[in-house]
């Protein structure tokens, strides 16, 4: 019974049928993926779900040079508060999936496409300054 009421109870929150701040949050930010849809070919087009076009080749580069450290700390700090928290304990402090989602008291499933969606971010910045620096 209670596994019942609790399917029927999350149910009606994805609806944003309910007056929970999950369900308001849920209308307000539609489900994105880690790179924008727009990069890839659409149902219509001749390679459906492929990209467009490559995303550019980076030049080689170090992890421990200090200008790429610099800036990917500088974009881990523009994330945000939960984003980077994420971030920290997962690729930084190296824990466990598990232990990082009861930490911050989220699920799984929400740590998983938060740890996604903010690689995907660093990653964009990351490029910016690569291609910025290859073309000079």
């Amino acid at each position: 019974m209670k596994a019942w009421l609790a399917r029927a109870a999350a149910g009606t929150v994805a609806r944003g049928r309910g007056r929970t701040r999950v369900a308001r949050w849920i209308r307000w930010f539609p489900r994105t993926g880690p790179v924008d849809d727009r990069a890839f070919q659409g149902p219509d087009e001749p390679y459906p779900r492929h990209w467009r076009r490559f995303p550019a080749p980076w030049p080689p580069v170090s992890g421990a040079e200090g200008a790429v450290r610099r800036h990917l700390y500088a974009a881990l700090d523009q994330l945000p508060a939960t984003w980077q928290a994420v971030v920290r304990q997962r690729d930084v402090a190296g824990r466990d999936p598990e232990r990082v989602a009861d930490d911050l008291g989220i699920s799984a499933e929400q740590q998983r496409t938060i740890l996604n969606q903010a690689r995907a971010a660093l990653r964009e910045q990351l490029a910016e300054l690569l291609t910025r620096r290859d073309r000079r």
